[in-house]
């Protein structure tokens, strides 16, 4: 129902959307595999492989964007530590959590919900006026485990610092409760999807242009309790 929602507020409103399947390399976790396959369009699904691939000289969706006039992003709210892998990528510039200025207070492990990272994103990239294109790898995260608290949408205007979000942030049971009762976990895990969709189909109507495309790619299936 979610999709079909969605499918019919795009068409409403001139944006076209189709979809499709594909396999991920990894399931449950290590999604850096799922995104290193992704940008290499090589088959890692192994730290060992992934490691080699940091070492390599194989190009990636990002340079090839960058070799073509692109500017590279890298939009990551869940990074909180040193990052050296990003070198091998090929961003021009990346915004790790301490660098999207979010001021409420975090979802359990999820550092800032998904509708404030792209609220920050078309703040700092997306300026109206004369600019380069730019190539973006989002890893949004309100989906990850434990899924609880779920966030909420609320009017794009209304984001501001993120510090609307902190009576979210602390609504709802706590990961000791939903985790007790596999049931309550799956029935979390689907209200998180849910919340991820609708907020890109959201975003997509209040902010789109004619040149702007995107790719949702889910990075592996939920662990196998779900």
């Amino acid at each position: 129902p979610v999709l079909e929602q969605g499918t019919a507020d795009l068409a409403a409103n001139g944006l076209y959307s189709r979809s499709t399947y594909l396999t991920s390399p990894t399931v449950g976790g290590i999604s850096w595999l799922a995104h290193g396959t992704a940008l290499s369009g090589l088959w890692i699904n192994s730290q060992v492989r992934y490691d080699s691939l940091m070492m390599s000289q194989r190009q990636t969706l990002n340079r090839l964007f960058r070799g073509a006039g692109w500017r590279t992003v890298a939009v990551m709210p869940a990074i909180t530590l040193a990052w050296p892998e990003s070198q091998y990528f090929g961003y021009d510039k990346i915004y790790a959590a301490a660098d999207l200025g979010y001021k409420g207070k975090p979802f359990n492990w999820v550092t800032m919900p998904d509708q404030y990272v792209l609220s920050a994103f078309e703040s700092l990239e997306r300026k109206p006026g004369k600019r380069q294109p730019v190539m973006t790898e989002m890893a949004l995260i309100s989906s990850h485990a434990p899924w609880t608290p779920i966030p909420q949408g609320i009017d794009w205007e209304l984001v501001g610092d993120g510090s609307v979000f902190s009576d979210q942030a602390t609504a709802g049971d706590a990961p000791e409760v939903v985790w007790q009762d596999p049931e309550r976990i799956r029935e979390q895990y689907r209200k998180s999807i849910e919340y991820v969709m609708a907020n890109l189909v959201s975003y997509a109507i209040r902010y789109a242009d004619d040149n702007l495309v995107i790719l949702i790619m889910g990075d592996h299936q939920p662990a196998p309790l779900v």
